[in-house]
């Protein structure tokens, strides 16, 4: 049931309603009262894109326009608290939009005014003055309601003593059960929170509030304005199979979450903490930043059917592996075995290559993960089975967490070296004769180192060719790093790592 009906229709319908607060009084001229009521409704439209929120907020407008339609005022319903009639109409006094940048939502408010009559005063009545009756009513989308009531008056100079300030309690006294006083039908049994009555004996001025309200636990935003985040939606959903209506279907999201300053990762943590996690088994999932507006567009695929979500097979990588353990007896070592095979259950998303293409490296440091120790490889073998889409591997490592030195995986050293030297250059004379000239500075000298490392050494083979070009160079005198070249071979079994430096030495000619 929707909180506000015009003609039976909800003005909001697919949006969250908006808080109301209720705002009654009767002001005093001339010594009538005249009752008004003021109701304020605070909400925001939500849309997904920026013509959706111009439709909505031109749409919001539409419905409440009496001038167009001069029988809206007296068919505005508010569920539990008021429904106008031809004699006691509500009228839509104003509809504010903030501003906005028409991104997620926009935020309203809504004032109507109901206007229920006029008080005869009494003649005793006509002896108070700065007479004040208000009543303020919260209600929120769980219909939790609270109520805040103020009646005051004084006694003019007609009424003395203590009849003045029985004259100002008997009417504040009537007051409390005047009826018409915001038409509200409480549909809830509301207990008194606090009531306080002040008398100044000077004045005999009499003043009453109360506070009337319920202990809500459970009060959310829903339908407030939007402060800080904002994120709307829009789904579309459609069968799997057109021939069975209560088979599955696949719902689409398109949606946008937007907060001023805010960074990506804090939009996303946003949208998983807040939607994402209601659907585990989404897939397709998409997400744009725009830095320059402060917002992520996101779109998934969820399945679901009449019982619920659908939950379908997904990519798993399987490593299927075996370990065994050598021990030799006579001098204590050990070595271990990694026989396994890596194949995908359920592909979906992923294909043959996904374990096809893995590197000798990969499937190397799965193999150590499989075992307790940390030794030097022994050995290494790897077989791909294009046609299944597998990989077998079996690995062997001996004891030890030390390597030895003829164990480090290099292959290859090579050092090419270029001394300090200085420039001659050969001229030609007028006297047809040549005359050599040399330089007054040298040149730079350099050196060269490449060293090749295998990756069956069971090691960080590229950190290992790194360190020992590193070491060929500084025992050569390099001094300034020009180019650093690393060139894997195509499985990816070895790397070459070639490090070139200049230096400034002394020179040899």
């Amino acid at each position: 049931m929707s909180l506000i009906t015009i003609n039976g229709v909800n003005p909001f319908s697919g949006q969250s309603d908006p808080y109301i607060s209720l705002s009654s009084n009767i002001s005093y001229e001339g010594g009538e009262g005249e009752i008004k009521n003021t109701y304020t409704l605070n909400g925001a439209i939500t849309g997904c894109d920026k013509q959706t929120l111009i439709d909505l907020q031109t749409g919001l407008a539409y419905s409440f326009d009496w001038e167009r339609d001069v029988t809206i005022p007296q068919n505005i319903k508010i569920s539990g608290v008021i429904e106008a009639s031809p004699t006691s109409q509500i009228v839509p006094v104003s509809l504010n939009f903030d501003s906005s940048n028409y991104i997620g939502a926009i935020n309203y408010t809504l004032t109507l005014e109901l206007f229920t009559g006029l008080l005869r005063p009494t003649e005793e009545e006509e002896n108070l003055i700065e007479k004040v009756h208000t009543e303020t009513t919260n209600i929120d989308e769980n219909e939790c309601v609270s109520i805040s009531t103020n009646i005051s008056c004084r006694p003019n100079q007609n009424l003395t003593g203590c009849g003045a300030i029985e004259a100002a309690n008997r009417w504040i006294s009537g007051q409390l059960g005047k009826t018409k006083l915001g038409e509200i039908t409480r549909t809830k049994n509301l207990p008194l929170n606090s009531e306080s009555l002040t008398i100044n004996p000077i004045t005999s001025s009499v003043s009453y509030s109360s506070q009337h309200g319920q202990d809500c636990d459970d009060i959310t935003e829903a339908g407030a304005p939007h402060t800080g985040f904002q994120m709307a939606y829009c789904t579309e959903s459609n069968l799997e199979d057109n021939n069975c209506v209560s088979g599955n279907s696949i719902t689409k999201y398109n949606g946008e979450v937007y907060k001023s300053g805010a960074i990506e990762s804090d939009l996303v943590k946003y949208l998983n903490d807040n939607l994402l996690t209601g659907f585990p088994n989404h897939k397709n999932l998409s997400i744009d930043y725009t830095n320059s507006q402060d917002s992520i567009v996101f779109s998934f695929d969820s399945l679901s059917n009449v019982n619920g979500l659908v939950y379908e097979p997904r990519d798993l990588l399987i490593d299927d592996y075996t370990t065994t353990v050598d021990i030799n007896h006579e001098n204590s070592s050990k070595s271990y075995s990694v026989d396994g095979t890596i194949s995908i259950l359920n592909k979906t998303n992923e294909n043959n290559n996904t374990v096809l293409e893995m590197t000798t490296t990969e499937v190397l440091n799965r193999a150590k993960d499989h075992i307790d120790g940390e030794g030097p490889l022994s050995s290494i073998s790897i077989n791909r089975n294009d046609q299944e889409g597998s990989l077998s591997y079996s690995a062997k490592f001996s004891d030890g967490n030390n390597p030895d030195e003829n164990e480090s995986g290099i292959s290859n050293r090579s050092v090419s070296y270029t001394p300090s030297l200085y420039q001659y250059n050969v001229r030609h004379t007028l006297e047809c004769e040549y005359a050599i000239s040399k330089s007054r500075c040298p040149t730079r000298g350099s050196v060269s180192a490449s060293v090749t490392s295998a990756s069956g050494s069971g090691y960080d083979y590229l950190s290992v060719a790194q360190n020992e070009a590193t070491r060929l160079i500084n025992t050569f005198g390099g001094e300034r790093e020009e180019d650093e070249d690393i060139d894997y071979t195509n499985d990816k079994s070895s790397v070459t790592v070639t490090k070139s430096y200049t230096f400034k030495g002394t020179p040899f000619n």
